[in-house]
């Protein structure tokens, strides 16, 4: 089967093509550093790159988030469309799950930006909303991941862990085969916190 799994939660974003289990083309891109939504030319690009069209595609991958709010709502309104317009069934995993299939770590701590001040922790069962001073106390015994790198290397302890697109895709067939998909009417980001709680403070 051949599908696409599409990152654009966490930086870098990145889009691969992928034949069953088997990496056949990416692209990746940094929006902070450019502000291009890439994603369209991503995809051609991998495509052309394997000989395909979007029309061979039996389904999508997304990234769920959590993750910027900007960027997810890119990534949604993207693969709703494709649904919408080609009827491509959608796989949509979290950013937990991806990091879980990635790692053989069992006392782990995952952290990711939550906003001002706030930081999102899933220690392999719960999910927690937390001051940034807050971090060390939570991650005595544990090892910290960081899926994003200006975290990690503001706090400079535990490691970095690079969402993968690929490992995304295999979770994603897995769900495809098991009929976990959705379509344009269902399919929505994963947010912890609404925009509005976020960018109150602002106002």
């Amino acid at each position: 089967m051949l599908h696409v799994s599409l990152n654009t939660a966490i930086e870098p974003y990145s889009i691969s093509l992928l034949e069953d289990e088997k990496f056949l083309s990416g692209y990746s891109w940094i929006f902070s550093n450019t502000g291009k939504n890439e994603h369209l030319f991503g995809l051609d690009l991998i495509l052309k790159n394997s000989g395909k069209h979007i029309k061979d595609l039996n389904f999508l991958t997304i990234l769920s988030g959590p993750g910027s709010f900007t960027g997810l709502r890119i990534g949604f309104t993207f693969a709703k469309t494709i649904n919408y317009i080609f009827k491509i069934p959608v796989v949509s995993i979290d950013v937990f799950e991806v990091i879980k299939e990635s790692i053989n770590i069992k006392n782990y701590v995952i952290v990711i930006n939550a906003g001002i001040k706030e930081l999102i922790t899933f220690d392999g069962e719960n999910i927690k909303i937390i001051k940034i001073d807050e971090l060390l106390n939570v991650s005595k015994d544990k090892i910290i991941i960081f899926p994003e790198y200006y975290l990690f290397s503001e706090f400079k302890i535990g490691i970095y862990l690079n969402i993968d697109t690929y490992m995304l895709g295999k979770i994603g067939l897995n769900k495809f085969k098991m009929g976990e998909v959705f379509n344009y009417k269902n399919l929505n980001p994963f947010y912890l916190k609404d925009a509005e709680s976020i960018f109150k403070k602002f106002k």
